[in-house]
Protein backbone atom coordinates (compact mmCIF):
# COMPACT_ATOMS: atom_id res chain seq x y z
CA UNK A 1 0.00 0.00 0.00
CA UNK A 2 1.16 2.98 -0.67
CA UNK A 3 0.50 6.45 1.27
CA UNK A 4 -1.43 8.14 -1.60
CA UNK A 5 -3.73 5.60 -1.40
CA UNK A 6 -4.84 6.06 2.24
CA UNK A 7 -6.52 9.15 1.78
CA UNK A 8 -8.28 7.59 -0.85
CA UNK A 9 -10.08 5.02 0.94
CA UNK A 10 -10.53 7.17 4.39
CA UNK A 11 -12.04 9.48 2.13
CA UNK A 12 -14.50 6.81 0.68
CA UNK A 13 -15.42 6.16 3.66
CA UNK A 14 -16.33 9.25 5.03
CA UNK A 15 -18.12 9.86 1.63
CA UNK A 16 -20.48 6.79 2.52
CA UNK A 17 -20.67 7.45 6.16
CA UNK A 18 -22.18 10.65 5.04
CA UNK A 19 -24.39 8.57 2.37
CA UNK A 20 -25.60 6.13 4.94
CA UNK A 21 -26.54 8.81 7.49
CA UNK A 22 -27.97 11.11 5.14
CA UNK A 23 -29.86 8.76 2.65
CA UNK A 24 -29.84 5.15 4.21
CA UNK A 25 -30.63 5.60 7.84
CA UNK A 26 -34.02 7.49 6.71
CA UNK A 27 -35.66 4.63 5.40
CA UNK A 28 -34.68 2.30 8.49
CA UNK A 29 -36.71 1.69 11.79
CA UNK A 30 -35.39 4.00 14.40
CA UNK A 31 -34.63 0.89 16.40
CA UNK A 32 -32.55 -1.02 13.58
CA UNK A 33 -30.45 2.33 12.97
CA UNK A 34 -27.78 1.85 15.41
CA UNK A 35 -27.72 -1.80 14.19
CA UNK A 36 -26.88 -0.69 10.59
CA UNK A 37 -24.35 2.37 11.14
CA UNK A 38 -22.73 -0.22 13.82
CA UNK A 39 -22.73 -3.19 11.45
CA UNK A 40 -20.95 -0.45 8.92
CA UNK A 41 -18.50 1.39 11.13
CA UNK A 42 -17.33 -2.58 12.82
CA UNK A 43 -17.20 -3.87 9.17
CA UNK A 44 -14.78 -0.34 8.01
CA UNK A 45 -12.84 -1.23 11.51
CA UNK A 46 -11.91 -4.90 10.24
CA UNK A 47 -10.48 -3.60 7.06
CA UNK A 48 -8.54 -0.36 8.65
CA UNK A 49 -6.91 -3.35 11.03
CA UNK A 50 -6.06 -5.52 8.08
CA UNK A 51 -4.62 -1.87 6.54
CA UNK A 52 -2.72 -1.76 9.46
CA UNK A 53 -1.08 -5.31 9.42
CA UNK A 54 -0.56 -4.68 6.01
CA UNK A 55 0.94 -1.53 6.60
CA UNK A 56 4.14 -2.61 8.91
CA UNK A 57 6.16 -3.03 5.82
CA UNK A 58 6.03 0.71 4.76
CA UNK A 59 7.16 3.68 6.90
CA UNK A 60 6.41 4.15 10.60
CA UNK A 61 3.84 7.42 9.66
CA UNK A 62 1.31 5.01 7.65
CA UNK A 63 1.83 2.74 10.90
CA UNK A 64 1.12 5.41 13.42
CA UNK A 65 -1.74 6.54 11.34
CA UNK A 66 -3.10 3.20 11.10
CA UNK A 67 -2.79 2.67 14.39
CA UNK A 68 -4.54 6.15 15.38
CA UNK A 69 -7.65 5.39 13.04
CA UNK A 70 -8.59 1.86 14.97
CA UNK A 71 -8.13 3.45 17.94
CA UNK A 72 -10.55 5.88 17.19
CA UNK A 73 -12.55 3.35 15.16
CA UNK A 74 -12.85 1.50 18.27
CA UNK A 75 -13.88 4.61 20.59
CA UNK A 76 -16.76 5.33 17.58
CA UNK A 77 -18.18 1.92 17.09
CA UNK A 78 -18.04 0.93 20.70
CA UNK A 79 -21.16 2.86 22.12
CA UNK A 80 -22.91 1.96 18.74
CA UNK A 81 -22.57 -1.77 18.88
CA UNK A 82 -24.84 -2.51 21.70
CA UNK A 83 -27.93 -0.70 20.17
CA UNK A 84 -27.47 -3.81 17.41
CA UNK A 85 -28.23 -6.09 20.67
CA UNK A 86 -32.40 -5.96 21.26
Amino acid sequence: MSAPITPVIFGAFWLSLYGIAEFSLKGIPAGHAGQVLGLFLYAFGIFTVIMLIASFRTNVVIVVALADLVAAYKRVVVPHWPLAKH
